[in-house]
């Protein structure tokens, strides 16, 4: 690569690669912009998240970045469950390749959760919803191997 690592495009690609994530909110993994999609007019399984900024720059093959995640469902514990299925992907994704549709690959190096999970409603539309924070590390893949 030779920009910048596009670290939220990154996590999106391995996040819709996780079978059981996939299975779980079935197609429905959103990045940002943040905001629940047109399509979601009841409370169901799905995925939200965004990236709170970190450190990169594009002289190193490395950035940091917090990410926070709003897992929705149509219950207070389905979205729980939503939790553990991100929450089993991130915590033992280490060393993890994702590659772009342009062939550029990066590498999800590591992860580890800063606060969560919280059980907290959405205050707009009241539907269940579990938050969490972690912390993830993306390098380039010529720089890891």
């Amino acid at each position: 690569m030779t920009t910048l690592i596009d670290s939220t495009l990154m996590l999106y690609k391995y996040l819709i690669s996780v079978n059981a994530l996939k299975t779980e909110v079935s197609s429905r993994i959103y990045g940002p912009p943040i905001g629940i999609p047109a399509g979601i007019t009841a409370p169901c399984k799905f995925l939200l998240f965004t990236g709170d900024g970190g450190a990169g720059n594009p002289d190193v093959p490395m950035t940091v970045t917090r990410f926070t995640f709003h897992c929705y469902g149509a219950t207070q514990t389905e979205a729980q469950s939503v939790f553990r299925k991100l929450a089993d992907a991130l915590n033992r994704a280490q060393d993890k390749r994702v590659t772009l549709a342009t062939g550029s690959v990066a590498l999800l190096r590591f992860a580890f959760k800063e606060s969560g999970p919280l059980d907290l409603p959405d205050p707009e539309i009241n539907f269940p919803r579990v938050v969490c924070t972690y912390r993830i590390t993306f390098c380039e893949w010529s720089f890891a191997t």
